[in-house]
């Protein structure tokens, strides 16, 4: 007897021996609450217990469906479709304790933390994002108006240096004009002489 007893409350018997892996809770109470009967077909003992089954399906489908950060466990399913008695869950025996309360509203509380946490850090990020917007337009805006500053200083130096290039030119013809006024001024005043 404690060969099987062991060998029942293995891990390897309690699994699906196709899939290696533990049986959904529906399907567990599918074995525990059907017989087959005389042509071989799966019949349940009652129609409570094949409506518990039906319960079940649905949590387990949902489970399995939607992205839940903290999905209940096997026994937390059975027990939010069967219920609870004080120190057993139902379907289960008085082998199998519920999930104590405090351990639902630890996870409860931890699911609340983390979605407020989640919150807080897109709001941050949020924060974070518009204020960096912010300095990048500040910082492009000043970049352009330094540019700006430093081509019109570049500007003003060019015209000044054209204007001083066109004095020293304006000079140089002011003086060959006076040079060549003065020439013929004495080459006529030589022959006027003469």
């Amino acid at each position: 007897w404690k060969y099987l007893i062991q060998y029942f409350e293995s891990p390897e018997f309690k699994r699906n021996p196709i899939t290696g892996e533990l049986d959904t809770p529906d399907k567990v109470w599918e074995i525990q609450h059907t017989r087959k009967d005389d042509r071989g077909e799966l019949v349940w003992l009652d129609s409570q217990s094949q409506q518990i089954h039906g319960q079940l399906q649905e949590v387990v489908t949902q489970q399995q469906s939607e992205d839940i950060e903290h999905p209940m466990t096997r026994d937390e399913i059975l027990s939010s479709v069967v219920g609870e008695r004080t120190g057993y869950v139902r379907g289960k025996g008085y082998g199998k304790k519920p999930p104590k309360k405090s351990n639902i509203q630890q996870a409860n509380i931890e699911a609340s933390v983390s979605s407020a946490i989640d919150i807080v850090r897109q709001e941050m990020q949020a924060e974070m994002d518009r204020k960096l917007q912010e300095e990048r337009e500040q910082m492009a805006a000043e970049l352009r108006r330094n540019m700006e500053i430093e081509l019109e200083r570049k500007l003003a130096e060019e015209r000044q240096h054209a204007n001083e290039e066109r004095q020293h030119a304006n000079a140089e013809t002011d003086k060959r004009i006076s040079l060549e006024v003065e020439k013929k001024m004495h080459e006529q005043f030589a022959s006027f002489l003469t």
